[in-house]
């Protein structure tokens, strides 16, 4: 009987499928991409992420942040077409 509650107990093992294997091995790349970034001061000092040696890659890790650039610029315009709304009227009104 007590080894029945343990096993209601244990969470269910399944395998992982494909897919979703894929999104933890793209994970890990991406992690260890960017732990290879440093920062560097560049001429005028500009600060420039590069990484530490030329054989590493930034790639994954440089078109995430460009993705969530864009998608904050989106919502930024978002956000000033909210606040400014399209069907206020200004102007004087007036009766006769």
């Amino acid at each position: 009987m007590p080894e029945d509650d343990a096993e209601e107990d244990a969470p269910r093992q399944r395998k992982l499928t494909l897919p979703e294997k894929a999104v933890f091995l793209e994970g890990d790349a991406l992690q260890i991409e960017m732990g290879n970034i440093v920062m560097r001061t560049g001429a005028g000092g500009a600060v420039l992420y590069d990484v530490a040696r030329t054989n590493q890659h930034k790639d994954r890790y440089s078109a995430l942040s460009m993705a969530v650039r864009y998608v904050a610029e989106l919502e930024e315009i978002r956000k000033r077409r909210m606040q400014r709304p399209s069907d206020a009227c200004i102007g004087v009104v007036s009766k006769f």
